[in-house]
């Protein structure tokens, strides 16, 4: 989830980590964070990929 020096870090997580970052600051309980990450990613649909060349 973490980015790597010297490598770019994908948005995605990058977002991720912003806000569990965030969160901890507020010192919101580590469960509830949790339960409401996942709860968003269960209801989130999948992005669209492309489909294969051949």
């Amino acid at each position: 989830m973490y980015g790597v020096e010297g490598r770019p870090m994908n948005l995605r997580a990058a977002r991720t980590t912003e806000r569990l970052i965030g969160i901890a600051r507020k010192n919101e309980s580590y469960d509830k964070m949790v339960a409401e990450i996942t709860t968003r990613i269960d209801e989130t649909p999948y992005r669209k990929v492309r489909a294969r060349k051949g």
